[in-house]
């Protein structure tokens, strides 16, 4: 089902990109690629974003999920990095509009990165699923990659398919996540929405 925008206070959100995102350039534009990806579904932005830090816990996959809820499930994919570095197949960028990677670790290889370029940059897709003649289709993908590891990825530092925004290390306390939650669960996403409009 699709989100219905509600109208409410976006504090808890404000506090939390606040709270995780200390550079307020970083933030500004992490904030300006959600949004887009939520309310301009006909615009692509060709650059991904890499979320890490080394501590756990400190709302990489809050932020993920967030996203997913906006431009609803049934448009996210989720392969893992072993999929993405190995495998011989890329179905799971077609037809998707997010693709979340978790638990990115291929610092020590430059093989993600370079199998990622094109998927992140390109307009057209040539798409290869298992036991289906290859097609190619408009690309509509957005990536978000996650990582605890400082080093997820060799990226050459003139890339500018990656928007890496510094991140906090400090754990937010348990209520403050209580309270996110009741509001994200509540009212919470529709607000965001709303706000993302």
């Amino acid at each position: 089902a699709r989100l219905k925008d509600r109208t409410g206070s976006a504090w808890p959100l404000a506090r939390l990109l606040v709270s995780r995102f200390p550079d307020r350039d970083d933030r500004r534009r992490a904030i300006r690629w959600g949004a887009t990806l939520s309310a301009v579904p006909t615009t692509r932005m060709e650059y991904a974003v890499l979320l890490q830090s080394e501590t756990q816990g400190t709302g990489k996959t809050t932020l993920t999920s967030i996203m997913a809820a906006l431009v609803g499930e049934e448009n996210v994919s989720r392969p893992n990095e072993s999929i993405l570095t190995e495998g011989n197949f890329n179905g799971h960028f077609a037809k998707k509009r997010l693709v979340i990677v978790d638990e990115i670790y291929s610092g020590h290889s430059r093989k993600t990165y370079n199998r990622l370029k094109s998927p992140i940059t390109d307009k057209r897709l040539r798409v290869n699923e298992k036991y289906q003649p290859e097609y190619e289709i408009d690309n509509f993908a957005h990536f978000i990659f996650s990582s605890n590891d400082l080093i997820a990825m060799l990226i050459d530092n003139t890339d500018r398919r990656f928007f890496i925004p510094r991140m906090s290390e400090t754990k937010l306390p348990p209520a403050f996540w209580r309270g996110f939650y009741a509001w994200l669960h509540g009212d919470g996403f529709g607000i965001v929405q709303r706000c993302a409009r």
